[in-house]
């Protein structure tokens, strides 16, 4: 189940809400039925396009896991609350017409037991993209 929205408020903008809810019913050896996890992530995007040969993104997104432990094979190894936001921001150059040029960020942060956001992981990127012909 999700919702998707994409508007294009000028030329050069596009922004995209996208929000997706996933579960997996499951039923235990013993016999036991339950929904095992309900997951929602939403990611919200924002393109913002110069010219035809660059273009900038920023893409912030948020999840939530809850699962049903009672459920799992080894119940400790999992938390009944998984909360998490990430973002990030890439910025695109066509050196010519079969390469392209990325240079990103992304930073990523999980929610502690005390409702704090603590990084989990960051990155920053150069790719450079080369379409081979035949």
């Amino acid at each position: 189940m999700g919702l998707d929205l994409d508007l294009r408020p000028t030329d050069h903008l596009e922004v995209s809400l996208d929000t997706e809810r996933r579960t997996l019913d499951v039923t235990t050896e013993e016999g036991v039925s339950g929904e095992l996890f309900s997951a929602l992530a939403t990611q919200l995007r924002g393109t913002y396009t110069f010219n035809s040969k660059s273009w900038l993104r920023l893409i912030g997104q948020w999840q939530r896991t809850e699962r049903r432990t009672d459920l799992y094979d080894d119940p400790e190894d999992f938390d009944a609350l998984s909360e998490g936001v990430g973002g990030s921001l890439v910025f695109a150059y066509k050196l010519n017409w079969q390469s392209v040029l990325f240079v990103g960020y992304g930073d990523s942060r999980e929610l502690d037991d005390f409702d704090h956001l603590e990084p989990a992981g960051e990155e920053l990127f150069v790719k450079i993209s080369y379409a081979l012909q035949r």
